[in-house]
């Protein structure tokens, strides 16, 4: 019979990491509609906070265009995606499209998605924290307390991101 802690950790593996696409998705429709929304996001969430690799690399392209001094719009956005080469990594154009099209969030609500995924990509660390520490578990010769003190260390810095 297996014991109920080995079941969640058997769960934990076939699960997908936390992360919300759509709350993602929000963010993006936000800052497309209402650019100069990119300061309320900016200041919760970074480009490694978003799950997909597509909007970490939209993030980037936007934050890079902000710190020049530009907000972009959909159609400045859509250059600048262009521009930096990431165009077929995003999906295009269509991409961006699809975005504009599938609703108008207010700004006020860029907010409330970038705490969603925030608090997805605190989630991310702690399970990646978690199978470091189960890894170093069956590490022959691994100075545990070195490890375990790293991960701690590792894990007070995520939770002061909280």
């Amino acid at each position: 019979m297996t014991s109920p802690a080995a079941a969640a950790r058997a769960a934990i593996d076939r699960r997908a990491p936390p992360h919300d696409v759509a709350s993602e998705q929000a963010v993006f429709r936000a800052l497309i509609y209402e650019p100069s929304s990119f300061a309320l996001a900016s200041a919760i969430v970074s480009t490694d906070d978003f799950y997909e690799t597509r909007h970490q690399l939209l993030w980037g392209v936007i934050a890079a265009s902000n710190a020049e001094g530009a907000s972009p719009d959909a159609a400045l956005l859509a250059d600048l995606v262009g521009r930096n080469g990431i165009g077929q990594k995003i999906g295009g154009e269509a991409y961006l499209a699809e975005l504009a099209r599938d609703g108008l969030p207010s700004a006020t609500l860029v907010e409330h998605h970038a705490r969603i995924v925030k608090e997805r990509s605190i989630r991310r660390k702690v399970l990646a924290a978690g199978q470091a520490l189960s890894e170093a578990a069956h590490t022959p010769g691994l100075d545990v307390k070195a490890f375990v003190s790293e991960e701690t260390e590792y894990l007070r810095e995520v939770l002061a991101e909280a």
